[in-house]
């Protein structure tokens, strides 16, 4: 026996012995324990053989999940949950056909806790116990009742409370006596009633049956309270009679579950909208998930696209594997990585730069489970980064290099960190000859040519334009078809040239270029590679100024002389080389022969000694720099001093000298030092403040401001913010100013207030302040602004997103319940008329039914697409092409009266839309313009290829700043007010006449725009017409081609067998009957467990199952998974009324697999079933 169990089971002992006692035959014994989660740690006993068990063979085995295999008796549950709550209870049972004492308790540790439950069963010899006995568990089973924490009761088959357990008063507040004799189904919410009629009734067929369920019951108190209940027939036991009801509350359970979903909801809502990619990876290098920013970051759709394309991130993704070894080294070592970066391949081959944070998740032994983390794009960055480094190393190397061609070879490989420059040239225009030469050149298949005259070549256009110019094949041919260069030999895909110019002329060209790639470049290099050029133009420039400089020292040396300010050289050891007259005078010398060759470090003072010599140091070697020290004067006087040096060469084959300026600043240094003290608190607390704090005068003119205020109002500098009208430029209402001020003349708490921005933008701000005095007397007041903009942004955009949800919710629910009713009348009035003759008076009633459902079915299609629950099968389209046609169709249905003007982008991007929806939304926006235009009038339709940068995305929200296509539809109407455009979204809201309009096409606009991952706008004022703007993500793939239409005719005829599986009978009869006209052999199921159990009798091959996505017990997609090693050769079709419930959509189906949207006609049906059996999945 184990350990741990073998002391309390020492406590059975007197029970145990006796009985053990009672015959010479074995009497069997079975000893278990659990944990604290019901979960089995030991099981023992003579009684296992009975069980088939080996001991501990259940060992980690959740008690509850066996004993629902065995169908016990609830009451062996019900004292296990006792027992954790610190009770003993006992009972008799009989088990296969054998009875048992059984005896259950808390198992506690040495410190007296509950640790778990530890039980023991005995058997009990039959029919040998005697009348006390008997009477003596009939007391125990009384108190046990008597006194449980649950209610019991037993009910009549109708529902009628025979008998209720004393705790019934302390849970539900009834007296015993007005609860016992009241009908049960009086005190359940009306939302369980049926289902609970339901289940009694069928409880009250089965002699013997368990039932268990949830539901609400009403308290004395008037508020639901909601039970956990299970019941067993008994109504066949004599002295019962009756069905056994044991219930317990599980209202808190219910609210903190509801609580847990809650928080989840929110949790998932930030990981899906959150701008960082966020994930979970494996150690192997698969990804366990990806939120949609990580996905758009690869350049894929959506995460399952990456997920299922990406299976080893090492060799897939990274463009070094080795940073993926690091990586997960890195995790081994220290569990986490911040800021680790790397290069990664996206979908297109593309690199992109990833900074990513990171931990590793690990079992309870230390084994990591997988990586969960964040990614931030970095590309950007890193370009900067390099680009930062590139234009350093050029700087310098014009600064430090004299040779022209050893600094054009740095200028190159520099250029090679940033772009493509294995092909790359400098040429030189001598002014004198008009020919070029070349003092740089390297080429992968040419040498380096002498020099020669341009001509019309693409290098001499950007010289004589002196315009950089990025070339590919269409610009040389634009460019050679106006004259303007001469193609010699075939142009290169990409070139790229730059002027070489100074601020006084052009001298040459910079040129790079890619023999194969023609998007080897792009603007920014061509930006960059001019910032280049005109770093070389200057070395350039300088190398043939120097002479001119040489000219200009005399009259240099004359400056300096006169210069008040004291200039001198010193050496790299600090001796003194010259000196000007007015530093002799500063440092208080009678003549230059007192300081010129001694060293100046012993005038400086001792604290700044070993500052100066550092910085003299520094200045002879390269570097520029500025110092303020003090110095004590040959005659003792200290004085402050500011030094701004620059190296200066000495003689060939030296190293610089420092040449300084040096000015007597002893006034301003004690002038800033009073300055400093008192100012050092002002800084220290306004301007670190987070909050906006300024000064205003009485009249409204700003004083003083602090770098928050700054940032908030969006200025420049303070000094540019200071220099506006708080009234008019900052104020929303200029008048506002003023009547707050009247309203709080002592001092202003939380008051919020309109203002606006530099570039317009509105923004909420709480000020708090009060009224003070200058220095002058002068009335003025102290202020901070927080700026709460944000904050009342969010909370209107989640009322309005509450709103819209509950909404659409409620639409797709009435539209999908509505589908399958519309399936049965749809298909029956089709099959009627099938039946009739066109001539028959019946005929034109059963077509007059049939229409009507079609427009009903028209209503669910716009419900869906509101709620955004439609099945849509979107795919890259070109959408000029689908406003071009319907620009042919829409001059007829918007009338002679009103101008139809199509404007569209010539080059406009790709989007991935449903195209029929596309159609549906441009119909009903030209619908709701005609209408808008009694009188006639002008419809505008524009497309454009738009970016949408951080500050509209902000004015804007939820829209996602990128690259978009822009649908827009314009009139010139009546236009609508801000109550108006509030609602115009919402289903069934409409401004027209009863009976002109259901409501729902802008519902149904709206739900396929954001389906579609887009965003809808709209801008109106009454009597100046409205504008729709739509805005889809652009993709990057080519436009796929239209699929041929369906043409009308016979039926397709078969001969094979079906099996169709669909849980509501009406739609399940007429696709049977749909299915049979066909010719084909149909086997119906009810649900997925029959449609298993026909496909396991049936004989012969089922070629196709037809199954609805969603049904009781089992899925259409469970069903199929199951049947697929039965029936490999069976084909699949799903049938489903909207997407929240399908879960698979076409593009996701297995290459037999399809999936039909209800209601489908008889035609729809029979080709969609012919074409999978006959393997063309593409025609559908």
């Amino acid at each position: 026996m184990e350990r741990h169990i073998e002391s309390p089971v020492r406590k059975f002992s007197p029970r145990i012995d006796p009985r053990l006692r009672l015959s010479g035959e074995p009497v069997l014994a079975i000893f278990w324990s659990t944990d604290l989660e019901l979960r089995l740690t030991s099981v023992q006993g003579t009684g296992l053989d009975f069980l088939n068990l080996q001991p501990n063979e259940l060992v980690g085995v959740s008690l509850f999940d066996y004993l629902r295999r065995q169908d016990p008796d609830l009451r062996f549950i019900e004292t296990h949950r006792r027992a954790l709550q610190g009770e003993s209870s006992g009972f008799e049972a009989a088990w296969r056909d054998r009875t048992f004492e059984v005896h259950v308790e808390p198992l506690r540790n040495a410190q007296g806790e509950i640790g778990g439950v530890i039980g023991v069963a005995l058997e009990t010899p039959e029919r040998n116990r005697s009348k006390p006995a008997v009477s003596s568990s009939e007391q125990r089973l009384r108190a046990l009742l008597e006194n449980s924490s649950d209610m019991q009761a037993l009910l009549s088959v109708d529902g009628t409370i025979l008998h209720a357990s004393p705790s019934t008063t302390s849970i539900l507040g009834y007296a015993l006596e007005e609860y016992v004799g009241r009908n049960a189904f009086e005190l359940i919410h009306t939302d369980d009633r049926e289902r609970m009629r339901k289940l009694l009734a069928e409880l009250a067929g089965q002699a013997g049956g368990v039932v268990a369920t949830e539901y609400r019951l009403l308290a004395r108190d008037g508020t639901w309270r909601w039970m956990e209940g299970s019941g067993r027939n008994l109504l066949a036991e004599p002295g019962i009679e009756a069905i056994v009801a044991n219930y317990h509350d599980i209202t808190e359970r219910r609210r903190t579950e509801e609580a847990l979903r809650q928080a989840e909801e929110k949790y998932r809502s930030i990981v899906e909208n959150a701008v960082e990619g966020i994930f979970q990876t494996t150690p192997e290098g698969g990804y366990v998930s990806v939120n949609p920013a990580l996905a758009r970051m690869y350049g894929y759709a959506a995460p399952e696209e990456l997920m299922s394309s990406v299976t080893d991130i090492g060799h897939q993704v990274y463009v070094d594997p080795n940073s993926r070894l690091e990586f997960k080294r890195q995790m081994e070592e220290k569990g986490v990585v911040e800021g680790f970066e790397y290069r990664v391949y996206r979908k297109d081959g593309s690199k992109i730069w990833l900074s990513e944070n990171a931990r590793a998740v690990r079992d309870a032994n230390g084994a990591i489970l997988f990586y969960e983390g964040t990614v931030e794009e970095i590309t950007a960055r890193k370009r900067a980064e390099t680009e930062r480094q590139v234009m350093f190393e050029i700087i310098h190397g014009v600064n430090v290099t004299g040779n022209l061609d050893e600094l054009l070879r740095l200028v190159h490989q520099s250029l090679r960190k940033v772009l493509y420059a294995e092909n790359c040239l400098v040429a030189l225009r001598d002014a004198n000859t008009g020919m070029f030469h070349f003092p740089f050149y390297t080429d992968q298949f040419h040498p380096a040519p002498p020099p020669m005259d341009l001509g019309r070549r693409p290098a001499a256009y950007v010289f004589r334009t002196g315009r950089p110019m990025l070339f590919t094949r269409v610009v040389f041919e634009r460019l050679a078809q106006q004259g303007e260069i001469e193609l010699v030999g075939a142009p290169s895909p990409a070139w790229l040239g730059v002027p070489l110019r100074t601020p006084s002329k052009t001298m040459g060209v910079l040129v790079v270029q890619h023999y194969e790639d023609e998007r080897a470049y792009t603007d920014r290099d061509l930006e960059f590679l001019a910032s280049v050029g005109g770093q070389v133009a200057l070395a350039i420039e300088r190398k043939q100024a120097e002479e001119a400089l040489r000219a200009s020292e005399i009259r240099l040396r004359a400056i300096i002389e006169t210069e008040p300010e004291c200039v001198k050289l010193l050496a790299p050891d600090g001796t003194l080389l010259e000196m000007n007259p007015a530093g002799l005078a500063m440092i208080e010398a009678e003549s230059a022969s007192e300081l010129i060759g001694r060293s100046v470090y012993d005038l400086v003072c001792p604290e700044y000694r070993d500052g100066f010599r550092a910085f003299t140091e520094s200045v002879c070697k390269g570097h520029r720099g500025q110092m303020e020290f003090e110095l004590t004067s040959l005659k003792g006087t200290r004085r402050w001093m500011e030094t701004y040096a620059v190296p200066l060469p000495s003689e060939p084959g030296d190293l610089f000298v420092c040449l300084a300026v040096t000015r007597d600043i002893t006034e301003r240094q004690r002038a800033e030092e009073a300055l400093r003290r008192s100012e050092a608190n002002y800084r220290s607390l306004v301007q670190g403040a987070p909050n906006g704090i300024c000064r205003v005068s009485a009249d409204g003119k700003l004083l003083d401001v602090n770098p928050a205020l700054v940032e908030m109002l969006g200025y420049g500098s303070e000094a540019e913010l200071l220099a506006v009208s708080l009234d008019h430029d900052v104020y929303r209402d200029p008048g506002e100013r003023t009547r707050i001020l009247q309203e709080h003349p002592e001092r202003l708490v939380g008051v919020e207030v309109g203002w606006k921005r530099k570039d317009g933008t509105p923004i909420t701000v709480r000020l708090s302040g009060r009224p003070v005095r200058d220095a002058a007397g002068a009335a003025c007041y102290e202020l901070i602004a927080e700026n709460v903009t944000e904050q009342r942004l969010l909370e209107h955009q989640l009322r309005q997103a509450q709103k819209m949800e509950a909404v659409g919710r409620l639409a797709g629910g009435v539209a999908h319940d509505f589908n399958n009713l519309l399936m049965v009348i749809r298909g029956h009035t089709e099959l009627l008329l099938d039946r009739l003759r066109a001539d028959d008076w019946h005929y034109r009633k059963v077509e007059q039914i049939q229409k009507a459902a079609d427009r009903a079915a028209g209503l669910t299609r716009q419900l869906l697409a509101f709620s955004r629950m439609q099945v849509l099968q979107p795919k890259v389209i070109d959408l000029n092409a689908v406003v071009a046609e319907m620009g042919k169709m829409l001059p007829r249905l918007i009338g002679e009266d009103i101008e139809l003007s199509i404007q569209v982008e010539p080059r406009l991007a790709h989007v991935k839309a449903d195209p029929g929806q596309m159609e549906q939304v441009i119909l009903n926006l030209a619908v709701n313009a005609r209408d808008a235009m009694p009188r006639g009038g002008k419809l505008v339709i524009e497309t454009a290829n738009v970016e949408l940068d951080e500050a509209y995305a902000r004015r804007h929200p939820p829209l996602v700043p990128g690259r978009h296509v822009m649908l827009a539809v314009t009139d010139n109407g009546i236009g609508m007010g801000a109550e108006t455009q509030s609602h115009i979204f919402e289903p069934f809201f409409t401004t027209k006449e009863k009976g002109k309009g259901t409501g729902l096409g802008l519902a149904t606009v709206y739900g396929v725009v954001k389906q579609s991952g887009g965003y809808i706008w709209v801008y109106s004022e009454p009597g100046r017409g409205t504008t729709l703007k739509i805005y889809l993500p652009r993709v990057e793939e080519p436009v796929e081609p239209s699929r041929p239409a369906q043409l009308a005719g016979e039926l397709p005829q078969g001969s094979e067998t079906i099996l169709l599986a669909e849980d509501e009978r009406d739609v399940r009869e007429v696709a049977r009957e749909f299915l049979g006209m066909c010719g084909y052999t149909v086997l119906e199921a009810k649900d997925g467990v029959q449609a298993i159990e026909i496909a396991s009798r049936h004989p012969g091959p089922i070629h196709l199952l037809v199954t609805d996505m969603v049904m009781p017990a089992m899925s259409g997609r469970e069903l199929a998974a199951r049947l697929a090693p039965l029936r490999r050769e069976m084909k699949v079709i799903y049938m489903s009324g909207y997407t929240e419930y399908a879960s698979v959509r076409q593009g996701e189906l297995q290459q037999d697999e399809v999936l039909l949207t209800k209601p489908f006609t008889r035609s729809s049906l029979a080709r969609t079933v012919r074409e999978v059996l006959r393997g063309d999945k593409e025609q559908l």
